[in-house]
């Protein structure tokens, strides 16, 4: 199976260990992480000229930001899946749901990290609009039974696992 991983950032440890337990079991993961760091953010918003660094100035949870990072990254998640015959996009957070949704070609399974379904992202706009989005991935997880509430029970509950050689 060719799974392509769609996360915020490939920069969480337990996104990483996420990926190598699947790895480890035969599934062949590429991933793409669809947010600009800062370095890459200041880089575009200097392209885009002074009404963008007075719009966003910094990187954050931002209209403009969103508006940027989607630029930035959608013709990347585009070519990847035209460029692969991945079997499933699995995109990880809340924050990349957009990006699995646009693509036309392949099934979608969603996982909710937390606060992109709990928190208040937008003033709370952005959880909101994932709880009427969920309807439109083939799969859904969440981490906990109160997330699993919060999307009226359309998730599978699959809790992050502890690494009790890293935690004790």
């Amino acid at each position: 199976m060719n799974v392509l991983q769609i996360a915020t950032t490939n920069n969480r440890s337990f996104f990483n260990d996420q990926v190598s337990a699947l790895e480890q079991q035969g599934i062949s993961c590429d991933t793409i992480a669809v947010s600009l760091n800062k370095d890459e953010y200041a880089a575009l918003v200097d392209g885009l000229g002074p009404i963008a660094t007075q719009l966003a100035p910094t990187k954050g949870h931002n209209v403009p930001f969103y508006a940027a990072n989607a630029c930035w990254s959608y013709p990347r998640v585009l070519k990847a899946v035209a460029d692969n015959d991945y079997d499933i996009v699995h995109t990880n957070s809340g924050l990349a749901a957009p990006f699995g949704l646009l693509q036309p070609h392949r099934p979608i399974v969603q996982t909710l990290w937390g606060s992109d379904l709990m928190g208040d992202y937008l003033g709370g706009y952005y959880s909101e609009a994932l709880k009427h989005l969920v309807g439109q991935f083939d799969e859904v997880i969440v981490r906990n039974d109160a997330m699993n509430r919060e999307l009226d029970g359309r998730a599978h509950v699959i809790p992050a696992g502890v690494d009790m050689e890293t935690f004790r």
